[in-house]
């Protein structure tokens, strides 16, 4: 009985919410608000629990000597500095806006910029292999970056037009057969949680 209670807890809870969501009855709508703010509180819970498995992790890989103890420093510096200020000031609070803007904001957009170099790297060492699903997208990577450069229109005057299509079109047409697979993927996952048979979300 207690290996299958977290199945049974999920199964419930699934139910009142998706009955919620097309019957009209207010004990429903007030149970599944309750459980709605419940929801909230185990995710907070979460996420000061990951935050303790970081520091306790980093600790003792920071005591064995087995990481890097400049790059472990900083994560601790930062996550002190970071958590002090948005409790004390809050997160809406001009300082924890600049720090987030002047450090997280360049970082994740240079990573995210890294990501084309990487793959047009790619796309070039399949290419080299004659694959035809490589060549468009190494096609496709040449015509990003010359646009996206300052001079990519003295180079190609044709390249915003195509990256246009491109965006519009095929990258379009994909990205909504993607969706449309996960959703239906998301919807059989969740049908079988809701029955009992999906019971690894609660490590079973």
């Amino acid at each position: 009985m207690r290996q299958r209670l977290p199945s049974y807890i999920v199964s419930v809870t699934g139910i009142i919410l998706v009955a919620e969501r097309f019957l009209q009855i207010t004990w429903l709508s007030a149970l599944a608000s309750e459980l709605k703010n419940w929801g909230v509180i185990l995710g907070a819970a979460s996420i000061v629990l990951g935050i303790a498995n970081l520091v306790v992790v980093n600790l003792h890989s920071l005591r064995s000597r087995r990481t890097d103890m400049i790059s472990t420093g900083m994560l601790f510096v930062a996550l002190a500095a970071v958590g002090v200020i948005g409790m004390a000031k809050g997160t809406g609070s001009p300082l924890y806006q600049k720090i987030y803007t002047n450090t997280y904001v360049p970082m994740a957009t240079t990573v995210f910029s890294m990501k084309i170099f990487y793959m047009l790297s790619a796309a070039y060492r399949s290419f080299v292999a004659k694959r035809a699903e490589a060549l468009v997208m190494l096609l496709v990577s040449m015509v990003t970056l010359v646009t996206v450069v300052s001079v990519g229109e003295s180079i190609l005057p044709a390249a915003p037009k195509i990256l246009d299509w491109l965006q519009t079109v095929p990258n379009v047409a994909g990205q909504r057969g993607i969706l449309i697979g996960a959703a239906l993927g998301s919807f059989a996952t969740a049908l079988r949680t809701l029955i009992g048979y999906e019971r690894t979300n609660v490590g079973m």
